[in-house]
């Protein structure tokens, strides 16, 4: 069974390998982007669950692109935010047998999220009280349906976050209020 190594400074963590906005404009959102950027004096970055789980699941197609991606973020000093909607994601699918055909431990998830977060500049954050007006507009705009809803939810967490989003799902792309990157 193939395994890779993670970097967490010099030590590793060993994974397993598997198979518009109608009520507020534009401008508006960009500005808040700006300011908030502007206040924490960088930019700021936020990872989708895709990019952690392509990361520990050394036979995914992306996995090369996700790890480098989080040891670049690791190593970097511009500050990760990651979601607790990413993270509990990342725990029910990263242990899901219906997900990777080798799913983690609970504990080697868990110590996962907890070897990213060690790192000064890493942190699970709730993305405030903005992020509920941002996702209503959203949700208004995109009228999202089934899996939509939570990726409109995750897009609106980072727009209030000043965040640029990071991750393997093109269909981010739809909303041009978010910066939106792929690994």
């Amino acid at each position: 069974m193939p395994r890779s190594t993670f970097p967490h400074s010099t030590a590793g963590l060993s994974c397993r390998g598997s198979t518009p906005s109608i009520l507020r404009p534009y401008s508006t959102l960009s500005k808040a982007r700006v300011l908030r950027r502007t206040l924490m004096g960088r930019s700021v970055k936020s990872v989708d669950v895709n990019v952690l789980l392509n990361a520990v699941n050394s036979r995914a197609e992306h996995h090369g692109r996700a790890r480098g991606e989080l040891i670049e973020m690791m190593s970097d000093s511009e500050p990760v935010i990651v979601l607790p909607t990413v993270a509990i994601g990342f725990l029910r699918l990263a242990t899901d047998r219906r997900v990777l055909a080798r799913p983690l431990q609970p504990a080697e998830a868990a110590s996962f999220l907890h070897t990213m977060t060690a790192h000064r500049h890493i942190s699970i954050e709730h993305p405030g009280p903005e992020a509920w007006e941002i996702f209503d507009d959203l949700h208004a705009a995109h009228r999202p349906v089934g899996p939509d809803v939570t990726d409109v939810y995750l897009a609106a967490s980072a727009i209030a976050l000043g965040a640029t989003w990071v991750s393997f799902d093109r269909g981010f792309a739809r909303f041009p209020e978010l910066d939106w990157q792929s690994p």
